[in-house]
């Protein structure tokens, strides 16, 4: 007898908080836009299937990948200047393997399905055609299918109150074989995976250096000189493939530091000045106005909301 199927919903005050939402993903959360973070996911767990939902109210960097062994139905909602790999997203969705990184940018206020299965679950599934993150667009029923994800996750609630036992043996086959159609089709035509921008490799391996170097304070010109490219190249690459300058990206990057060090209480008790010059920021009235545009609440605040 198959197990009933769960509904759960997750409310979520930073960034970094939200990138657990996703169970069994690897994701790292970066706050990019300002503004009071507010975010949530929804989960629809039927065991071997799930459908989980989530928005996000600022735009976020993300470098995210499904779980190994795991196929991810990927359905954003419209977005005027979300990124995959330093690509502006279009289409109805896309495929992606687990344990493959990606990098997203997304817009203020975004929305996007996750349709989680077995890739065992799949046997039509050819990953040398689709590679490992694969557009669905050239699908006939690609919006059709998003459509009907969409009404499963809108009724969930009402459905698994009323048959939940019916609900979790009949719709997780059919998702199955609906999604089984999918990957035929794709597996069946020569379809071109989603590759990365120049622009996104340029800025893929500054976000390396960047991590190896997080105890120190970065300049723009020396990260363009461990690239190895001139700073005017590393300048356009990132306003492509991230919307912003190399010197916002590391600045937001310091301030990320801080507040996951503000949110811990161990850290927290360091207090905001010593914090803040560990991540480079030594003027702290200038911090305290970067980290307050950002956030919207002052350092002080945050540590007051985690030790009291």
């Amino acid at each position: 007898m198959p197990a009933l199927p769960s509904f759960s919903i997750s409310a979520f005050a930073d960034a970094s908080e939200q990138e657990h939402g996703l169970i069994g993903w690897d994701q790292r959360y970066t706050q990019i836009s300002s503004g009071r973070f507010e975010g949530t996911v929804t989960r629809l767990d039927f065991g071997r299937v799930s459908i989980s939902e989530e928005r996000l109210n600022v735009s976020v960097a993300e470098v995210t990948a499904p779980p190994r062994g795991k196929v991810v139905l990927v359905l954003p909602a419209p977005a005027e200047d979300s990124r995959i790999n330093g690509n502006r997203r279009e289409g109805p969705g896309f495929l992606h393997l687990g344990g493959h990184e990606i990098n997203v940018l997304t817009a203020p206020n975004t929305q996007g399905y996750y349709v989680t299965l077995d890739e065992h679950d799949l046997p039509t599934l050819d990953k040398r055609k689709t590679g490992p993150l694969c557009s669905i667009e050239a699908y006939p029923g690609a919006y059709e299918l998003g459509a009907w994800i969409t009404s499963i996750m809108s009724v969930a609630p009402e459905n698994l109150q009323r048959s939940p036992r019916e609900l979790g043996a009949a719709l997780p086959e059919h998702i199955i074989d609906r999604i089984s159609d999918l990957c035929t089709f794709l597996s069946s035509t020569n379809r071109k995976s989603l590759t990365e921008s120049y622009a996104h490799a340029v800025v893929r391996k500054a976000r390396r250096i960047i991590a190896a170097r997080s105890q120190s304070q970065l300049t723009v010109t020396e990260l363009a000189q461990a690239i190895d490219l001139p700073e005017h190249v590393v300048r356009s690459a990132f306003m492509q493939a991230v919307g912003v300058s190399p010197l916002v990206w590391l600045r937001q990057h310091r301030l990320d530091r801080v507040r996951r060090a503000l949110l811990k209480p161990e850290e927290a008790r360091k207090g905001v000045a010593q914090i803040a010059m560990e991540n480079g920021f030594f003027h702290l009235g200038r911090f305290a106005a970067y980290y307050t545009q950002t956030f919207h609440e002052l350092p002080v605040d945050t540590i007051r909301s985690v030790i009291g």
